[in-house]
Formats: C-alpha cells, structure tokens, sequence
C-alpha cells in the first residue's frame, strides 16, 4: 500500500555496456473492495447447453453471455459460483463474463471474457457424397481431403474422421459406405473401419486392398 501522496521513482544503473532502459504503462489505483472473479471457465458444453464455473468469495454474482460482444444484454443474476446456461444454437461461438456482487452498490468489475462453441446437433440422417467438401461439424485428425467427389487420406499414417452425432436407435440404424484402398507405390496398406454408437457394441472391420462394405446393421 501507498501512504497518501506518495511518489514512485524508477532507478536504473547501467552495467557491461547496457545503457537503455524503457518503462511503459505504469499505473496506480485504488485497491476494489470487491475483487474481480478469477478461472472463469466453461463447461459441460452441448448444443443447447453450458456450465459456467469461477472462483470468488462474493456471495452474489451478475452473469453476461453472447454471441455478439456488441450486445452483451441483461445482466443475470447467480447465487453460487457457477450458473448453467440454456437455451443455446447449436455450433455457435459464445463470449461469457461475470462480476462479484460484494453489496448494494458495491460490484466488482467484469472479468476478461471468455469464449466457447456449443456442439452441433444431432441429424436424424446422414447421406454424404462428399461432391464439395467435408462437411461442417465433423472432426478430423490427418490429412483429410475431397479428391473426385469422395474423401481422401493424403499421408501413410494413422487419420481419423468422425462424423456429426446421428439420432438413430440401434434398432433403427444401418450403415452402409464404401473404401477403396490405396496402392501406395510397393504394397497395398491395410486400415480399418470402427462403428461407434452409445450403448451399442463397437463393429470393426480390417481391409486390405479395395474391399466394398455394404450395409452394417
């Protein structure tokens, strides 16, 4: 703490031929009597749905979120340090921060805000030919390209693609697509296919050479 009136003096000796020193942005303020939050973070994060954590002392809390930082709008209140957020689109960036409430007319300021992507929904059918490109919310790992209208694995090492989630029972889904295997100069590599659904026993298949897979069910 600064006693009343204080003077801040920066000195700065030169040694070993180091003759410039810079000092920048200094500032000096009053110590708040209600601190700012700390580690607001997001979690829990669906398509419609986040959870909203932070670590304070105050016993109330005012919350904003977005998906425009021009418009922040109402200001909601939390009782504890977390509050869930609903309502949300699907694949959408959002900003949230949060502000201590220590007592009527004693707030603190607003914390850096944070951002987070909700997922994508899920489709109740998928049907892709891969004309275009590959599509949005699906998640690779690799090298993955669009190459005559089908998908393309550009490098001899292990690659993934996962597809957006699909609505289906198990009673209700069958899988059909098919691979063509890769000549890649010497011999032919062998892959694998794995068919992941909850509550459902995994399906996998090895392939070597070209091999079609018709309908998994």
């Amino acid at each position: 703490r600064l006693p009343a009136g204080a003077r801040i003096a920066f000195a700065y000796k030169a040694a070993n031929n180091m003759y410039t020193a810079v000092v920048d942005n200094i500032k000096v303020e009053v110590i708040p009597t209600c601190a700012v939050p700390t580690d607001l973070a997001a979690s829990n994060i669906t398509d419609a749905t986040a959870k909203l954590t932070w670590t304070s002392e105050a016993a109330a809390f005012k919350v904003q979120y977005t998906a425009d930082k021009a418009d922040w709008g109402a200001e909601l209140d939390a009782a504890t340090a977390s509050y869930a957020i609903e309502g949300l689109n699907p694949n959408t960036l959002y900003y949230a921060r949060v502000k201590a409430v220590c007592a009527t007319e004693n707030e603190s300021e607003w914390t850096e805000e944070i951002s987070f992507t909700t997922e994508c929904a899920a489709v109740d059918m998928l049907d892709e030919d891969f004309s275009e490109s590959i599509p949005e919310c699906w998640k690779t790992s690799g090298t993955w390209s669009i190459d005559a209208s089908s998908l393309k694995y550009n490098a001899n090492a292990a690659g993934e693609i996962t597809t957006v989630a699909v609505n289906v029972t198990k009673e209700e889904a069958i899988l059909q697509f098919n691979i063509q295997n890769v000549y890649n100069g010497s011999s032919y590599r062998a892959g694998r296919v794995i068919v992941k659904a909850p509550e459902v026993e995994d399906f996998s298949t090895d392939f070597i050479n070209s091999k079609d897979i018709a309908t998994i069910q």
